[in-house]
């Protein structure tokens, strides 16, 4: 249904023709981008489910090459932004690749949204070796917030900051705990 009313809106927004009203233009990028929008909700509800039900596949991964990975990525889909992220060698983890992966891509991106702000992204990502296995730090300097609210980062939609700061749909950090939270 959300394609056909973004098919729909560009259908008509296309009949109206530069020279259409505006105000009619205007409500038709509305609905466009707000079923976008929604679209992009349901697809971080669908990764969230993934995250919390698929079967876990354990094998020893090189946390640091996947961060590495997804650092280059948001370089790529991004390269006029000046960015320094540092990810220290040789950490090591036993657990499922693909939601490490997922897990790395989603603070990385919540770290370069929030930076958006700042002249350049700069992240760090370290890790301390423990008892339990390997404390793992996102570190960056963008905006933050204010630790009265840290609880709420965690839990889906619920966002600290409005979009000109960066923020995103609320679901990514909520990935990132569920999928932690499995290791």
């Amino acid at each position: 249904p959300l394609r056909a009313i973004d098919g729909c809106a560009a259908r008509l927004s296309r009949q109206l023709g530069a020279d259409g009203d505006a105000a009619a233009i205007e409500t038709l990028a509305r609905i466009s981008a707000t079923s976008a929008r929604m679209a992009g909700l349901m697809d971080g509800l669908l990764e969230l489910a993934r995250a919390g039900s698929v079967e876990l596949r354990p094998m020893r991964v090189d946390v640091s090459l996947l961060a590495d990975w997804c650092a280059a990525e948001l370089q790529d889909a991004d390269p006029g932004r000046e960015a320094v992220i540092e990810v220290q060698q040789g950490l090591e983890v036993i657990g499922d690749e693909r939601l490490l992966k997922t897990l790395l891509a989603q603070l990385l991106r919540n770290a370069w949204r929030f930076s958006a702000t700042r002249p350049r992204v700069q992240v760090e990502v370290t890790g301390t070796r423990t008892a339990d296995g390997l404390d793992l730090v996102v570190r960056d300097h963008g905006v933050g917030f204010d630790m009265a609210y840290a609880a709420r980062m965690l839990e889906p939609f619920q966002r600290l900051h409005g979009t000109d700061e960066g923020a995103g749909d609320g679901i990514g950090l909520a990935i990132a705990d569920v999928i932690a939270g499995r290791h």
